[in-house]
């Protein structure tokens, strides 16, 4: 059965789309069935996976459009990718708390991944995501299912600065 990650923030920059395709691209040299489902209207996933970087092969996941559906629409294609046989879905997500597409995405994933550059700007948004998780689990835990469980994944963050690993060590509780 298909293991259906979310990786989301509502603050753009962390490095959300980044962490999505160097996941893929490790899953899938370890011989995984893996998709991308871009979520986000910038396409930043599709364009990764279609634009070559100067001599770098292009990227060996597939990404797959999900933008702008109803939740049950949203359901249906993960349901079919599930189909398909895929290993790992992937969900990159837009930097927005109020897209529909990142309330699906929530809902449908097995597990969820937050980006978190430690500074006041993210931990900031951090608050903003967990108002956000707190809905969706009500949503979830209503329709019978488990709350998502959600880890947090510290990027950005540079050697020796106190203060940021102080903001890291928070945002983790």
């Amino acid at each position: 059965m298909a293991k259906i990650l979310v990786i989301f923030n509502q603050k753009g920059g962390p490095g959300t789309t980044t962490i999505v395709m160097s996941l893929a691209g490790y899953l899938i040299k370890q011989g995984k069935k893996v998709v991308v489902v871009d979520s986000d209207p910038q396409a930043s996933s599709h364009k990764w996976e279609t634009r070559p970087i100067e001599q770098f092969p292009q990227h060996p996941a597939s990404v797959r459009p999900i933008v702008g559906v109803t939740v049950g629409q949203y359901a249906a294609n993960i349901e079919k990718l599930i189909n398909e046989g895929y290993d790992f879905i992937l969900i990159d997500t837009p930097p927005r708390l109020d897209s529909a597409d990142l309330a699906a995405a929530l809902f449908v994933a097995d597990r969820g991944l937050i980006p978190f550059v430690p500074d006041i700007m993210h931990k900031d948004a951090l608050e903003e995501v967990q108002e956000l998780l707190n809905e969706v689990n009500e949503k979830r835990v209503r329709k019978g299912f488990e709350a998502l469980p959600v880890g947090l994944v510290v990027n950005m963050m540079k050697p020796g600065r106190s203060a940021q690993k102080h903001l890291a060590e928070r945002a983790s509780d």
